[in-house]
């Protein structure tokens, strides 16, 4: 972070903020009503999903005095927006965050604590919230923001590549408790298949995910990422290493997934039909839904494993300016975002995320699915079992960073498991304690 604000503070001194007042709501409409201003980010589909339910909150009667201002931002520039309207004062009210960010920012003072506003609304009901989307908000005992766009880690199976190898497949595993990491692998090698002179045909698996995969399959095996103190790497701990070569393993002694100058390609990705098993987020679903025709496919939980489960449900963070000028109707708007019926559109019409709310998610509404994925009860299977969350300390992105080209030069063969590890936790070492420049 320190980076940033320094190269920030220059930027600010000349950086203008004109863009900052596109999208807005006629000024007709502003003399009207009270305008609260919310800001996200998303792809054409996920941005429509956002007006959609602007536009219903805004239909309710007993919001018929708010009108709200949308600003949207692509993703690929979204934080350097964020980061300069906080610094100068010009931030929305009502702000869309990824966790890490949420983490880096609260420190900072620059979103409101929201206790005071769920303590007088008799009408907000917590209860019904999954604990796990609630605590992804938390800082310092309260609560800064509300979780959204609730996701979890799946497991997605090509059901016709089971099918006809005659091989159980993960969800029938999962029901009948057999599906941890040793069946994961037997599935993997049974659906990998070369031809007579040795070229892949196709892969029982990939390695796709990176970063969020390790950490959570780290977490998951019992590890930790960094110390308690924030001040050393773990990435180089015996878990940690171990976790690591079992996923190298994959590539390079069991041979069932592409390696990555092969997934760089193309040809081997889960669409293609030549992927068995792919772990990924459950917001892959509705894409994967509209571009997949050529073969049957479904989900299942990540595998488990003797120490507890891969922890995998996940929340993005509706936060409240510090500074915002409409707190009352941004609170109303941000209550209306994790309502029953903005849950409803989300989760059970369009499929966009899970819901947080256990009511919705429990629903057949939301279990019921008429098309792929069908296994609605992968996405919720574990919610509520104790989850080892990822700490996101002020330097997760830098440091995350130095692991990740580590982590490259172990997957690409050029480096074993612990030399690459051990670099890596030398050079995380010096960002934490503040040595680098």
């Amino acid at each position: 972070m320190g980076k940033v604000w320094k190269a920030l503070s220059v930027v600010l001194l000349a950086a203008p903020i004109a863009w900052y007042f596109a999208g807005s709501i006629p000024a007709g409409n502003q003399s009207r009503k009270t305008v609260v201003r919310y800001m996200a980010w998303g792809y054409p589909a996920q941005l429509k999903t956002d007006r959609e339910l602007i536009k219903v909150f805004e239909s309710q009667p007993e919001n018929s005095d708010i009108a709200v201002e949308f600003i949207m931002a692509p993703m690929q520039s979204y934080y350097d927006k964020v980061q300069l309207m906080l610094a100068s004062g010009t931030a929305p009210d009502v702000i869309r965050v990824n966790p890490d960010h949420f983490a880096s920012y609260v420190r900072l003072g620059f979103f409101k604590d929201l206790e005071p506003f769920m303590q007088a609304d008799a009408t907000y009901n917590p209860d019904d919230i999954f604990k796990v989307a609630r605590d992804r908000a938390l800082y310092k005992g309260h609560h800064y923001g509300v979780g959204v766009l609730f996701t979890t880690m799946l497991c997605y199976y090509n059901k016709t590549l089971f099918q006809k190898a005659g091989v159980k497949d993960p969800w029938q595993r999962y029901e009948e408790h057999k599906w941890d990491w040793d069946d994961f692998l037997e599935a993997a090698k049974s659906l990998t298949v070369y031809d007579s002179d040795g070229r892949p045909i196709q892969y029982g698996t990939n390695i796709r995910g990176g970063v969020d995969n390790l950490c959570k399959f780290i977490l998951g095996r019992g590890g930790q990422l960094v110390s308690p103190d924030g001040k050393l790497s773990l990435v180089n701990s015996p878990i940690a290493v171990d976790c690591v070569s079992w996923m190298n393993d994959l590539v390079w002694k069991w041979h069932v997934s592409p390696t990555l100058t092969q997934s760089a390609l193309s040809v081997f990705e889960f669409e293609s039909g030549r992927i068995a098993m792919e772990l990924d987020s459950s917001g892959e679903s509705p894409r994967l839904r509209e571009s997949i025709t050529s073969f049957l496919w479904d989900v299942a939980p990540c595998p488990g494993t003797g120490n507890g489960r891969m922890p995998s449900h996940e929340s993005h963070v509706l936060v409240m300016n510090a500074a915002a000028k409409e707190p009352e109707g941004a609170w109303r708007f941000m209550k209306f975002m994790t309502s029953p019926v903005a849950e409803r559109i989300l989760g059970c019409k369009l499929r966009r995320c899970i819901p947080t709310r256990r009511s919705v998610a429990f629903s057949e509404e939301y279990l019921s699915a008429d098309r792929a994925p069908y296994n609605m009860r992968a996405f919720i299977a574990g919610v509520d079992d104790p989850q080892q969350q990822i700490v996101y300390d002020p330097k997760w992105s830098e440091w995350t960073l130095e692991w990740r080209a580590h982590l490259d030069e172990l997957f690409l063969g050029t480096k074993s498991p612990r030399q690459a590890m051990d670099e890596a936790a030398a050079n995380i070492d010096l960002i934490l304690s503040g040595e680098t420049d």
